[in-house]
Formats: structure tokens, C-alpha cells, sequence
């Protein structure tokens, strides 16, 4: 979702609005705080794996005889995995352990209770103390020639954007009462269909066995029940509000990573507290804060393309077909890290099949 709320969204939406005008503005104002919002989230969200990849306890994992055997680390195995081609350093599985329970996990819960409340000050912030500033006209500049003793000077001119091919907003014509009961009948019906959904996996899976389910969760229920937010941004975009199309992009994007994964984790634990911690397999019952290398990666490059072409202000093809291309390559990363999950070692060749 993540991904999708700030590469492919947005990049759709300013490819889109490029048809009928070559370059969009938006003020800069409001896209550097949504930039400083998602560098800050994603910072704090990936803080349990940066500290598990670096102080996690590592095993070498040898194949010998079409068998996998698992080493403690020390001086001997660490040796056999720098010399051998068929021993390799791995990270053990999760459990509860003392690094788990007194360091990750307290350092997890830290971590999204800080995301909320980071999501509470940006709200306050953009919606209360400096709402004017934020959703003002954009600001532009403009140059004026003028002669002074013989030679042309530049003399730059800050004005608004006005757009004067652009009707206004008609006024809303539904009660604040009618509003709320619509919504929350939608919500109701988008919840619904999100659960007949999700509860069609086994059977997609049964009829493509090739296909990996993180590689399928990163597409169809990454992308299908976000379509409406997606059709709305490249209406909006087609029709001169990239603006808008960009807040509902970040917007998104923001709330999955403030509200939803914190809400995750912390449902995680309660629905696990009764639960003997022998008995519990972190990877399949738990939401931890604690990714995959590639995860990491591409969440961080893609959150970082986006940031540094939408704080600029302006919105044209060019931006657009960048962040497409970027979703691209980086679920194309995913779909590779699928299929070499699924290689088996030949220890007689040395090679992966």
C-alpha cells in the first residue's frame, strides 16, 4: 500500500494531468510537510530492523548431502561460510528470546506509539495552527525585463497562481448528518468486499502455485481496494487539481504507516497475550516491525524518489514516468526475491535450480 500511495499513484495521476496541461503546480508549503512526515515514518518504521540487522545474532546455514544444517556462530563457522560456496550467514528465526522480549519489542511499541502521535501533530499542525499557509495559493516566479542604463535586467515577480480556466468548487449540498450516514455505509460495503477478498487467497494460490503470497499481496490487495483512491487522483489530476491528487497519495500513505501498522502491532500483542510464548511463531501470528532486507530497501528508495520530486512544487510527465518506473523495478525486485526463495541448493554443482 505504502508504495502504491507514493509511486504509482502519484505518478499515474501527474502522467494524467499532463494531457491537458504540460506542467501543474501545487504549493510547496504543504508538500514539504507531507516529505517530512514520510521520511520521519518510514525512519522510525524500519528503526527494530536497522537494530536487528545490526545487533541480531547471525548461524551459518550449510547444505550438505541435499540437507540443511544450521551452525552457531563462532570462530569455525564463520570460517566455513567466507570459504565455502555452500555455507552462508542467516539470521535465526524469531522467537522469544531476551532480545526479543526486553529489547525489539519495547523498541517496536516505542516506535508506534511515536508514530501516532507524530500523525496527531501533523494533523494539529496542518489543519489548525498553519492551515492558511498550507492550503494557499501556490507561489510562482515570474520574470520581467526592464532596462536600467542601457543594459536588460532581470526583475523577478512573485504572484499567485490564478487559474482562471478552472470553475470553482460548488458548495456541498449534503447535511453534515447525511454525509456521516453515507459514509459509514460505505465503509461498511468496502469492508465487506475487502473480506470476500482476502478470504479468496488459498484458492488463488491452489490455481497459481507458482505464485508467492507476498508477491501477490504487494499487487491485487496492495492495489484493488485502493481503486477508488486511484481513479479519483487521475480524475482530479486530468481535470487541473494535482494538488489534490498528491494529498490523497500521501495522505494514504501517511495513515498506513501512523495508524494502520501501529494498530497492527499493538492488536498483535493482545491477541497473543494469553498465548504461551513457546507456542507462538512471531513470523505468522504476529505483526513485528521487524522486515526483510528488500523491504526495507524498497520502501526507503521509493519514499525518498517521491519526497525529492514532490517538494519541488510542480507536477509534469517527466516526475510521473519516473515514480512509475520506480514502482516497476521495485516490484520486480519482489518478484525475483520470490523466486529464489523457492531455488533449491545442489551441493554437487554449487548451484541454486
Amino acid at each position: 500500500s505504502i508504495l502504491g500511495a507514493v509511486l504509482l499513484l502519484p505518478g499515474l495521476s501527474m502522467v494524467g494531468g499532463a494531457w491537458n496541461r504540460k506542467t501543474q503546480r501545487y504549493n510547496p508549503a504543504s508538500a514539504g510537510v507531507s516529505s517530512a512526515l514520510l521520511i520521519f515514518s518510514m525512519i522510525v518504521l524500519f528503526v527494530p530492523t536497522i537494530f536487528y540487522e545490526i545487533y541480531g545474532g547471525y548461524t551459518v546455514k550449510c547444505i550438505k548431502d541435499n540437507d540443511a544444517i544450521i551452525h552457531d556462530l563462532s570462530v569455525k563457522s564463520a570460517a566455513m561460510a567466507v570459504t565455502s560456496s555452500q555455507c552462508y550467514f542467516m539470521h535465526p528465526p524469531l522467537k522469544h528470546d531476551r532480545m526479543y522480549t526486553q529489547i525489539l519489542q519495547p523498541m517496536s511499541i516505542s516506535c508506534v506509539v511515536v508514530l501516532f502521535l507524530a500523525y496527531t501533530i501533523g494533523l494539529w499542525f496542518t489543519l489548525r495552527t498553519h492551515a492558511k499557509m498550507i492550503w494557499e495559493l501556490p507561489i510562482t516566479e515570474q520574470t520581467k525585463e526592464i532596462t536600467v542604463g542601457g543594459s536588460v535586467v532581470n526583475n523577478i515577480i512573485a504572484e499567485e497562481v490564478q487559474d482562471t480556466s478552472q470553475e470553482g468548487h460548488e458548495a456541498p449540498n449534503w447535511s453534515r448528518s447525511k454525509s456521516t450516514c453515507i459514509l459509514l455505509i460505505a465503509t461498511l460495503l468496502y469492508a465487506t468486499i475487502a473480506e470476500i477478498l482476502v478470504a479468496c487467497v488459498d484458492s488463488v494460490l491452489e490455481d497459481f502455485p507458482g505464485l508467492s503470497p507476498k508477491f501477490l499481496g504487494l499487487t491485487i490487495f496492495a492495489l484493488v481496494p485502493n481503486t477508488t483512491e486511484f481513479l479519483n487522483a487521475i480524475s482530479f489530476a486530468i481535470h487541473g487539481n494535482v494538488a489534490l491528487s498528491m494529498e490523497i497519495g500521501t495522505a494514504y500513505a501517511l495513515q498506513v504507516c501512523q495508524l494502520q501498522i501501529p494498530a497492527l502491532v499493538i492488536y498483535s500483542i493482545i491477541y497473543t497475550w494469553n498465548i504461551p510464548h513457546p507456542d507462538i511463531n512471531i513470523r505468522e501470528q504476529m505483526f513485528t516491525l521487524i522486515f526483510p532486507k528488500w523491504d526495507l530497501i524498497g520502501c526507503i528508495g521509493g519514499i525518498f524518489m517521491f519526497t525529492y520530486l514532490y517538494a519541488e512544487g510542480k507536477s509534469n510527465y517527466f516526475k510521473g514516468s519516473m515514480l512509475i518506473l520506480m514502482y516497476v523495478i521495485i516490484i520486480l525486485g519482489f518478484f525475483f526475491q520470490g523466486v529464489i526463495t523457492e531455488w533449491s541448493f545442489d551441493p554437487q554443482t554449487s548451484l541454486l535450480h
